[in-house]
């Protein structure tokens, strides 16, 4: 045990008086960030026009949005998952919810936001008009 440590200091004693010879420390390994951080994008909003969304088991909390827009944005972000939204008026007002993509083929690369009436009033907006939806990157 004590020739161990003799010869660790003699070693580190060598190391010190040999100026000609550098040690190079090894680089130390990051751990691994995630994509979307990797990729460092911010998210950009998108105009859509705003449609009714309504139904008897529509909940009030929950836009749906063109599945294409959907798997760009999913796609921009490192396939992570989008589930929630900004939607911003013209006027400033801004509201968060939840996303879903759209079902319905008819309503394929329209560039439109189906928005429950309640979520309408709250922002002061109706059908037909704009707004930029923005994906929720965390």
């Amino acid at each position: 045990m004590e020739e161990l440590a003799e010869k660790e200091l003699v070693e580190e004693a060598e190391l010190t008086t040999k100026p000609s010879e550098e040690v190079t420390p090894k680089p130390k390994t990051e751990p691994a960030e995630p994509t979307h951080k990797a990729l460092n994008v911010e998210p950009q909003p998108t105009q859509l026009i705003v449609e009714n969304l309504g139904g008897l088991l529509v909940p009030s909390d929950t836009v749906r949005i063109d599945s294409e827009m959907f798997s760009e944005w999913e796609n921009t972000f490192g396939g992570q998952p989008i589930e929630l939204v900004d939607i911003e008026t013209f006027d400033g007002k801004t509201l968060r919810c939840k996303v879903k993509p759209i079902k319905d083929s008819k309503y394929l690369g329209k560039g439109v936001v189906q928005m429950p009436e309640k979520m309408q009033l709250s922002l002061e907006i109706k059908k037909g008009e704009l707004v930029r939806v923005k994906p929720v990157v965390e």
